[in-house]
């Protein structure tokens, strides 16, 4: 007995099969190969101040030249200001390696992204330290002028270089800085001035 030939298929049976085939190939491919998770450095102060607790938690890198407003060691924290806002950076870790800065130092900054405990802020990387070099001296910016209550309600200001009219009601000497504590439209808040380790240059007259 012989056996016939099977049937073959059309010529364009083929290539459509052939053209699935493939297709279905790189989409498989595409799938297996490894995506790109290139995590752009934020460079503007503004940006970090936008971001959402969540994207802030995923220590996104930072990079970041602006000037020194506000510098306390012993708490750990440093404001920073430059065209494009204001900025936080919490200095806990490592603190000997930022001894010498102070207000009106022109820095660049770079460590990541922390949600912190109001607005988001600057943060050493996990397991090491901020880098921060000295560029210079740069002028601060002008003061903006705000209430009280301005002050007290719109996160927005946060870290802003402000302007206000408050009543000192104490002065305090918390070496190496002073403390006001003021009254401001019945609400109570205290001032760090940093810089005095001698209590005969406190300004006791204030209160």
């Amino acid at each position: 007995m012989r056996l016939h030939n099977p049937v073959r298929p059309p010529a364009y049976f083929l290539a459509a099969v052939l053209s699935v085939l493939l297709h279905c190939s790189e989409q498989c491919r595409a799938a297996s190969a490894p995506r790109d998770r290139t995590v752009t450095t934020l460079t503007r102060l503004d940006e970090i101040h936008r971001l959402s607790v969540e994207a802030a938690a995923s220590k996104i890198p930072v990079k970041v030249e602006a000037t020194v407003t506000f510098y306390a060691q012993a708490q750990y924290l440093m404001f920073l200001a430059n065209e494009s806002g204001y900025g936080y950076v919490m200095l806990h870790h490592h603190l000997h390696a930022y001894e010498e800065l102070q207000a009106g130092d022109l820095i660049e900054v770079q460590g990541v992204t922390s949600p912190g405990g109001f607005l988001p802020m600057i943060i050493a990387p996990e397991g090491s330290r901020l880098s921060i070099v000295r560029k210079g001296r740069a002028p601060l910016p002008e003061p903006e002028k705000a209430t009280c209550g301005e002050i007290i309600t719109d996160p927005d200001l946060d870290c802003h270089w402000l302007e206000t009219e408050v009543l000192v009601s104490h002065v305090f000497f918390h070496p190496p800085f002073a403390a006001l504590e003021l009254n401001c439209e019945n609400t109570s808040l205290r001032a760090i001035i940093p810089g005095f380790t001698n209590a005969s240059t406190i300004p006791w007259d204030l209160a």
